[in-house]
């Protein structure tokens, strides 16, 4: 199975409209073929809206979006069609509109609608598309806010994480009659019974357990597996939950709410942050995009699912008191803008750690995945200044656009600004 037809089934089953933007492309991985073979097969149907190419997605969308059903674009990745796109997102941002967008590798242009919507999704792996693709269809449906999910459209997976179409009718059913609501403190309240209550580090009661995916007895986050896919408490953040921001607390709550009744669903976890590798490390190596996870000694791999709302003090409580440095990688071969949007989360999160703990940050570029091996690993710990590239870029050509990026006229104040409260440590 492969993970647009994941995708396309959430989507169709999750949906009253479907608007599908047509490839360029016969080459490309196509969701109207996914979606005229559900058609046959599904006893609900939405309404499917087939837009060419070279037109205009989102005129498509504002004609047919609704106060309660949810709209879904499905697209691959392309610049013209995302272009189209941001001069409407401020209009769909507080509507029920899901952003299915398929990418093969490079993040570089997806990553241009990141500031103007609410909630922006990355999935590398087919369970992951599949599992993002209920949590985004949650969110948007409860919140009646826009979500961008992203997910490669080049992987496979054996295992078919497929749900009945009753399953995922009945869990959307929920959400229609009773939204998740998030109010001025930084509570959720769903219709589900789950205790969605905002607690003093900005988590959910009630989430899963990292190490099996259930929650437990209590319905309070269990922290005891850091490696398995949770964060530990014991980092210096831990103490630090005023670095957020009320109104990214309450948008990360409800994603915490959804992404649990995700977890009930598929009986597995589901994460902001994937953790792997030491639990006290002496790097850290936060991930975005797809990328081998190497068993390094004393490095900790920290996969990014949920760009936004990114919580700073999330970000801190994945590194460890033991980390000296930390290291971004972002698979982006066409950003033309010195800094990276990842590296900045990074690098704004841990100006909030005490001056003695901070750890010396580095911005690299995340290669073809295929091409990376355990020697590119201890390559990149060895790197220890500018911008390092973790294996080899899809192409040739997009390699010096990626080492070296044109900075625009326009970016000398900001990066200027950065680079004075920053100093040396950019």
């Amino acid at each position: 199975m492969s993970s647009v037809a994941a995708v396309a089934r959430i989507a169709y089953l999750a949906s009253e409209v479907i608007v599908d933007s047509q490839p360029k492309s016969n080459v490309q991985q196509s969701f109207f073929s996914e979606y005229i073979t559900l058609d046959r097969k599904a006893i609900r149907r939405p309404k499917l809206v087939s837009v060419p190419n070279a037109a205009d997605p989102a005129s498509y969308i504002l004609h047919h979006k609704s106060s309660s059903g949810l709209v879904s674009l499905s697209t691959s990745s392309d610049k013209r069609v995302l272009s189209n796109l941001i001069p409407h997102l401020s209009e769909l941002a507080s509507s029920p509109v899901v952003f299915h967008i398929a990418v093969d590798g490079d993040l570089s242009e997806v990553l241009t609608l990141r500031s103007a919507v609410p909630y922006f999704l990355v999935s590398s792996t087919l369970t992951q598309a599949h599992d993002n693709a209920l949590v985004a269809s949650k969110i948007s449906l409860g919140q009646k806010k826009a979500v961008v999910h992203v997910f490669q459209a080049n992987v496979e997976e054996a295992a078919d994480p497929k749900l009945s179409e009753e399953q995922i009718q009945a869990f959307l059913s929920e959400t229609r009659r009773s939204p998740l609501l998030a109010n001025g403190n930084g509570h959720v309240v769903n219709g589900n019974g789950v205790n969605g209550h905002l607690n003093s580090n900005g988590h959910v009661n009630g989430f899963s357990n990292g190490a099996n995916g259930h929650a437990n007895g209590n319905g309070k986050l269990d922290y005891s597996t850091p490696s398995s896919g949770s964060v530990s408490p014991s980092s210096p953040a831990a103490t630090l939950p005023s670095s957020d921001e009320s109104s990214l607390a309450s948008l990360h709550a409800a994603y915490e709410a959804a992404s649990l009744s995700v977890v009930a669903l598929v009986r597995r976890t589901v994460h902001p942050l994937i953790v792997r590798g030491a639990s006290d490390p002496h790097t850290v190596i936060f991930v975005l995009g797809q990328a081998p996870i190497l068993e390094l000694e004393g490095v900790s791999w920290i996969e990014v699912s949920l760009l936004s709302p990114l919580l700073p003090s999330r970000i801190s409580r994945a590194i460890p008191p033991s980390t000296k440095r930390v290291i971004v990688l972002e698979q982006l071969y066409r950003w033309n803008v010195k800094w990276s949007p990842l590296y900045l989360e990074v690098m704004s999160a841990i100006q909030h750690l005490d001056e003695a703990s901070r750890p010396e940050v580095q911005s690299g570029i995340l290669g073809d995945p295929s091409s990376i091996s355990h020697a590119d690993g201890l390559k990149l710990l060895q790197s220890t200044s500018g911008r390092v590239m973790f294996g080899r870029p899809a192409q040739a050509s997009q390699t010096t656009a990626a080492t070296v990026p044109h900075v625009p006229s326009h970016e000398a104040s900001y990066t200027r600004i950065l680079e004075h409260l920053f100093a040396e440590r950019l």
